[in-house]
């Protein structure tokens, strides 16, 4: 079996050197790349960075599931090691620095320590040293300890995953990897008394090699909230602690050629409920042009809508060179043409839509713990916007009619090579037109 093929993006490594620049894309593309995984006869080493998202929950005490995400540098002399744990967070070491909130916590683990911040309250602290095993992980805290195989396997996502576990500090800490060597899952297990065992699992959603430009470096996190008073300066000579500053990411910085993105979607001023969905994006000057824009039930998008305003089923927009397309997946992959790409709006956005548009800076948010930068400019009918917060990673796409605003904001955002077959029309229904084409399909 071919090794697992995860369509990743290699990022210069240079700027782990320095401190970010603000305005710089997340990532500059150097190449697109499937990577190859050995199938894993003992666990294997964790590679000197990478970043992966999660799901966690816990077992043994009631406590909501929540999300989040690792980043990690571990080489040379950079060791780093970042924890985001959504709210509702039930984190132990968040938890030690803040027992009364279930706030998004970020946990910073440096070669001297353990750092606890919380970005939406603005309060930073330290919880423990290094010498107290707050520091962060080895690459080979599993490979190089002995691991135990776990007997069997678990079905994780589909994924056939083989656990081996190390005694940990507290815990016995396991990490599983599938047949490929792709993690599966993190899992530490503890007997506090009889009868009361916990297990506390992270299940990765995505875990790729290459890991984002971000702010892996707590002591400078807390001296750009926290600078010193000049009469301080002295005495903080040497103690890593600085005054750092943000400028807004100007101008917003263009589409990738090819993203892969998730969001939340939500309406104010209109009594709908929240969904979900993703972007599928590719766009080449002198090649492949396409977008799939997927609205999760209950949808209430307006193209979805044209197409077939009776439902709130699952719906994806097909955006083409030539056309639009509506397609219904749950309805016996009802689809139709709902217009052709030159009518305004129903073409794939170019990737300087809005870098290359006249553009107003309208205010800041603070949106999962980023600060978020949001730029707008007229579209076709409604005032389109997107954010970005510091380092140009995308934030919220956001459209205002009269007293009406559409968010879709960003849970996750990748740069990476699309598979073909991503934008192939399901049905070939989706030649015929629809029963009223945009934008008639719009008015009452």
């Amino acid at each position: 079996m071919l090794g697992a093929l995860l369509d990743a993006v290699a990022i210069s490594a240079s700027f782990f050197g320095s401190t970010p620049t603000s305005g710089n894309l997340i990532a500059q593309v150097v190449a697109l790349r499937y990577e190859e995984f050995t199938k894993p006869a003992k666990p294997p080493a964790w590679p000197s960075s990478f970043q992966a998202n999660f799901t966690e929950v816990f077992g043994g005490f009631p406590a909501p599931p929540s999300t989040g995400a690792w980043y990690y540098h571990y080489e040379d002399a950079v060791h780093q090691w970042r924890a985001d744990h959504n709210a509702p967070q039930s984190n132990n070491f968040c938890k030690c620095a803040k027992p009364n909130t279930t706030e998004t916590c970020q946990l910073f683990f440096s070669p001297t320590g353990l750092f606890v911040n919380f970005p939406s309250l603005r309060e930073c602290c330290s919880v423990c040293a290094a010498k107290d095993g707050c520091s962060p992980l080895k690459p080979d805290w599993l490979s190089g300890n002995s691991p135990v195989r776990t007997p069997g396997f678990d079905i994780i996502q589909g994924r056939a995953c083989y656990q081996y576990c190390t005694p940990g500090a507290v815990f016995n800490d396991c990490l599983s990897y599938d047949e490929n060597g792709v993690p599966c899952q993190y899992s530490e297990t503890s007997t506090f008394a009889p009868g009361f065992t916990v297990v506390h699992n992270l299940t990765f959603t995505s875990w790729t090699k290459h890991m984002m430009h971000l702010l892996l470096d707590a002591l400078m996190l807390y001296g750009a909230w926290h600078p010193a008073p000049a009469s301080d300066d002295a005495a903080n000579a040497g103690s890593g602690i600085s005054e750092i500053t943000y400028e807004l990411p100007a101008p917003p910085p263009p589409f990738p050629s090819e993203v892969q993105a998730t969001f939340t979607e939500t309406f104010e001023g209109y009594d709908v409920p929240d969904s979900s969905g993703a972007w599928y994006y590719q766009y080449h000057v002198h090649g492949a042009k396409n977008w799939r824009v997927d609205h999760d039930t209950p949808q209430a998008n307006n193209f979805c809508a044209c197409a077939k305003g009776d439902t709130t089923e699952t719906c994806s927009l097909y955006f083409t060179q030539g056309n639009l397309f509506v397609n219904f997946p749950t309805l016996g992959n009802a689809c139709c043409r709902l217009c052709d790409a030159t009518t305004a709006g129903c073409g794939v956005l170019r990737p300087d839509w809005l870098s290359a548009a006249p553009v107003t800076h309208t205010g800041v948010d603070v949106l999962d713990g980023r600060t978020c930068y949001q730029y707008c400019t007229p579209g076709y009918q409604f005032d389109d916007c997107m954010s970005y917060d510091d380092y140009g990673f995308p934030c919220r796409y956001s459209e205002t009619w009269g007293d009406v605003v559409h968010n879709l904001t960003f849970t996750s955002w990748v740069v990476q090579a699309q598979r073909p077959a991503t934008f192939d029309l399901p049905s070939p229904a989706c030649a015929v037109d629809c029963p009223k084409l945009f934008p008639a399909c719009m008015m009452p």
